[in-house]
């Protein structure tokens, strides 16, 4: 995105209007992929653990989930990653995640306490592959 049209967004999402965008990396995967529209709307209600909130950086920003939160603060993860990003406070969040387009379908946008555990089990699995990956090759035992 151009400087100029960035700043059209975020200054949209300001206004109380909805903004879309075209996602771009995998960090997400698979609740968003690379290539899906993605709706940003004004955050209405309170952040919670599992809602995919859309945090702007000097690029634009990122779109990824709340997996924790405590008092004003949250930890914010993207599903495919092993590390979360880190604590944001929640007004840093620039907008909430609201609706995600995939080949021309609308998908849902998946909230709460499941998306949360699987994004976590998700980054253990793909921990545990890398340490395997270390390990060295062990011979079987043999039988008695």
């Amino acid at each position: 995105m151009t400087d100029g049209a960035i700043d059209l967004a975020r200054e949209l999402i300001a206004r109380g209007q909805t903004v879309r965008y075209r996602a771009r990396g995998h960090s997400m995967w698979p609740a968003i992929l690379d290539g899906d529209r993605l709706t940003l709307a004004p955050i209405e209600g309170p952040v919670r653990a599992g809602d995919v909130m859309f945090l702007p950086t000097a690029d634009f920003g990122l779109a990824h989930r709340v997996v924790a939160r405590l008092g004003r603060w949250c930890c914010v993860k993207g599903d495919a990653r092993i590390r979360p990003d880190g604590w944001h406070r929640v007004e840093a969040f620039g907008a909430r995640i609201v609706g995600i387009e995939r080949d021309g379908r609308e998908i849902p946008v998946r909230r709460g306490a499941g998306p949360v555990a699987a994004a976590w089990l998700q980054s253990a699995a793909r921990a545990a592959a890398r340490i395997s990956r270390w390990a060295p090759a062990r011979s079987p035992r043999r039988a008695p």
